[in-house]
């Protein structure tokens, strides 16, 4: 948006401390919070106030949601990564395609691991021959071709 968006929290405070997360979630970027030593005090705004106890799980909850929504820029953590490998296939034969063959779709498969191409380049494999035999699940490298 074109201004900072926040939230003036009224509401009583629950186990969770929820609405302010749910407003950083919506693109909050300032929480204002009533805060009291002890709700049960009298006087206006005490009871939904929060105590030191409701403050940090209410800042603890809208960190685990930033850290939720990630950010802007496409990271892949090293954990992601790792099962994105795993995750991840590559072109091989589905039949045994001998010396010479023309190599057609209908030859090809996708199987783990992803060390050979992946299925966004099958369009480079289609119509080239093999310039030496390739055996069944084998994965297709460019150097197995003409």
């Amino acid at each position: 948006p074109w201004m900072v968006i926040g939230l003036s929290d009224h509401t009583e405070p629950d186990e969770n401390m929820i609405i302010p997360s749910l407003a950083v979630a919506l693109g909050a970027k300032v929480i204002e919070k009533h805060y009291t030593l002890d709700r049960t005090m009298t006087g206006s705004g005490h009871f939904f106030s929060v105590d030191p106890d409701n403050l940090k799980d209410m800042v603890n909850n809208i960190r685990l949601t930033e850290i939720t929504l990630g950010s802007k820029e496409l990271v892949v953590d090293k954990v992601e990564m790792a099962a994105r490998e795993n995750a991840r296939r590559s072109i091989v034969a589905d039949q045994s395609i001998s010396k010479g063959t023309i190599i057609t779709s209908r030859m090809l498969g996708m199987k783990r691991p992803a060390d050979g191409l992946p299925g966004n380049m099958i369009d480079k494999v289609i119509g080239r021959a093999a310039i030496d035999d390739i055996g069944q699940d084998q994965i297709i490298t460019l150097d197995l071709l003409d």
